[in-house]
């Protein structure tokens, strides 16, 4: 990885995050015009790393690795959407 893209939670709610899709595409377009490619959407749960019913809808229109890091434990699992089949893929976390 050559570069993390940070975006901001736009919900209201503590419990909740909310990425307006446009900031989305236009982290995609910033990674086209450098040269990067985008390999992985990231993001924290409070508890576990199963993909929330938000996260599937997400993986859908970006079919790309979903990385989700359970922060209680500071553990990880990525997930792939590939037809309508949920796939888990190997994670390993690499100390900073």
């Amino acid at each position: 990885m050559e570069e993390l893209v940070i975006g901001e939670n736009l919900s209201d709610r503590e419990d909740r995050f909310y990425l307006d899709p446009i900031a989305i595409l236009e982290a995609f377009k910033y990674a086209d015009l450098s040269g990067y490619e985008v390999v992985a959407m990231l993001h924290t749960h409070r508890e576990g790393t199963a993909p929330s019913l938000v996260d599937l809808e997400g993986m859908k229109l970006w079919p790309i690795p979903w990385i989700i890091i359970d922060e209680s434990i500071c553990s990880a699992r990525s997930w792939i959407v590939e037809g309508n089949s949920l796939k888990n893929i190997p994670t390993d976390l690499l100390p900073a």
